[in-house]
């Protein structure tokens, strides 16, 4: 069995213009997929990001739109996080794929020799 959860949080950033302040993080979803066997799985998930129009620009993880961090909370086997796309009212669309760690045996019918 695998399973894959992936947290998803944005920074926003501080309109504090007299103070430098770090960026604050919100956890907004989590997303998870889960393959058993020799079985995989992929899902796509939709997010509505709450106060969009505060993201932190300058903050940047390879693959994603600015302002949106991605944590690994579980892994294992194969797996990935792809396509992940923000829209202009505020939604975040992503997938995540997990393929299960066994094998497929194919057994031949039929006498051989």
């Amino acid at each position: 069995m695998i399973n894959f959860l992936v947290s998803i949080a944005i920074l926003l950033a501080s309109f504090n213009a007299v103070q430098a302040e770090e960026p604050t993080r919100v956890q907004i979803a989590t997303a998870s997929v889960r393959a058993d066997g020799c079985n995989d799985s992929s899902q796509t998930f939709k997010v509505v990001i709450p106060h969009s129009e505060r993201l932190d620009p300058s903050y940047h993880q390879e693959g994603l739109p600015a302002g949106i961090e991605r944590v690994y909370a579980e892994g294992n086997g194969t797996r990935r996080d792809t396509n992940y796309a923000f829209a202009d009212n505020g939604t975040l669309t992503f997938s995540l794929y997990a393929k299960g760690g066994g094998n497929r045996v194919y057994m031949h019918s039929g006498d051989e020799k």
